[in-house]
């Protein structure tokens, strides 16, 4: 449930994740950051849905539907084993929907680690759409859905913009790494890269 807060929800969100040695932090615009609202102590979204952060088809559909730029980042879980750090991102054509572990009985240093690097490989997609984006070689109503879960595996898929998303099948082969790979695919002379 969205709640007002006296410091902003990111600024919240961001001294929690420091204080857990997070080194990395999403990079999210200003506006994104500003839309971040307080949905339990832990978690921050900028949009609000009646689902688990884990069900990653509604969040899929939620944010193909979505022009803007939307998030969620914080923690979701219930018991000592079962906490998981998410991360969603819709930025422009992109939109990331992760989950990995965090607490339990695991290190700390390396769950704030583990996240970390996943918020780094994050800003890099971003940055690296952004590119293609300028430069006009982002293919037209076209959106890459890129799903990082510790639980059901990784992968990407392009989905078109337009499409209701009932399903989808995504590329495993190279899990997230597989994004980085079809994004450097995309040039001038090779639109055939999107099939």
């Amino acid at each position: 449930m969205s709640s007002s807060l006296d410091s902003s929800s990111w600024d919240v969100l961001q001294t929690h994740l420091q204080s857990l040695q997070f080194d990395t932090l999403p990079a999210f615009s200003e506006a994104l950051r500003q839309s971040l609202r307080e949905e339990s102590p832990s978690l921050h979204a900028s949009l609000h849905l009646e689902a688990s952060p884990g069900d990653f088809p509604a969040w899929a559909d939620l944010y193909r539907a979505e022009e803007a730029d939307a998030a969620l980042c914080g923690f979701s879980g219930y018991g000592v084993q079962s906490v998981f750090f998410f991360l969603h991102w819709r930025h422009g054509p992109l939109i990331l929907l992760s989950r990995t572990h965090f607490g339990a009985f695991g290190d700390a240093a390396q769950d704030a680690s583990r996240a970390s690097g996943l918020i780094a490989l994050a800003n890099a997609l971003m940055l690296r759409a952004d590119e293609l984006q300028a430069s006009g070689l982002w293919p037209e109503d076209r959106l890459m859905l890129i799903i990082d879960d510790e639980l059901d595996g990784s992968g990407w898929c392009w989905i078109n913009a337009a499409d209701e998303l009932e399903s989808y099948t995504l590329d495993t082969s190279l899990g997230f790494a597989g994004a980085f790979a079809a994004l450097d695919l995309i040039s001038p002379s090779e639109p055939e890269a999107l099939s």
